[in-house]
């Protein structure tokens, strides 16, 4: 087991791309390790362009892409060659994010939080999405891609839902 202990903060969310391992911390922040062949986590930088306590995070598939919803429902996507804001329009959420998930091609989205709603967000048209509304009615727990033009969510209802997603661009 490979360790990188640390007193400066609590983790709170993670994901983790070929050698990157992110890391939400309990303020606003997100830690960038680097992750050797050996095991070793070496810190690379902090994201620190969310406006509230970050929990949910996602790497696109490539890892070029990295989506940080936080808990008051806004998500910022960071471009991880340059760690610059590639968006952060993906703001329609009311509650806390609880999950993040990326199409297979990276182009897309999909989001599910304590307000429960799901939405389903471009990177090509950041200001363009596709919303299941009062998809859960305790809010969201958990949302993946299943398979092409479907997400399923997970929900506080102990619901398990399977959506058809059309309209995206």
């Amino acid at each position: 087991v490979h360790q990188h202990a640390t007193k400066d903060f609590t983790p709170t969310a993670i994901a983790a791309s070929k050698d990157l391992l992110a890391v939400s911390d309990d303020a606003t922040n997100v830690h960038i390790f680097t992750v050797s062949s050996s095991g070793t986590l070496t810190p690379s930088t902090v994201l620190s362009k969310s406006t509230a306590k970050v929990t949910a995070l996602s790497f696109s598939p490539s890892g070029a892409l990295l989506a940080a919803g936080n808990s008051s429902g806004k998500i910022v996507v960071y471009d991880t060659g340059s760690w610059e804001v590639a968006t952060d329009r993906w703001s329609a959420h009311t509650a806390r994010i609880q999950s993040i998930a990326w199409n297979a091609a990276g182009t897309h989205a999909v989001s599910g939080g304590l307000d429960t709603n799901v939405h389903i967000w471009s990177v090509g048209q950041p200001g363009k999405r596709v919303k299941a509304a009062n998809a859960h009615k305790d809010g969201v727990n958990g949302v993946v891609w299943a398979g092409e033009g479907k997400v399923a969510s997970v929900g506080g209802d102990a619901a398990v839902k399977l959506w058809k997603v059309e309209g995206l661009a």
